[in-house]
């Protein structure tokens, strides 16, 4: 499955996604650019915490958002 999102000039596409387990997701961020950011060919984990939070993790980075 893939899902492309377009909101003005900003664009993100998601590829690959893969179910790991019943709270943790996996995909690739084929394209992403936002202002002057661009980033691409990215593997993310995204993962649902019990407290309802989300976190995204890629390399060293992580985000937790509720």
């Amino acid at each position: 499955m893939s899902v492309n999102i377009e909101k003005g000039n900003n664009e993100i596409e998601f590829e690959n996604i893969i179910k790991k387990s019943n709270n943790v997701y996996q995909f690739d961020v084929d394209d992403f650019e936002m202002d002057d950011v661009s980033i691409s060919d990215i593997t993310i984990t995204l993962t649902y915490n019990d407290d309802s939070s989300r976190t995204y993790t890629y390399s060293e980075y992580q985000i937790t958002k509720k």
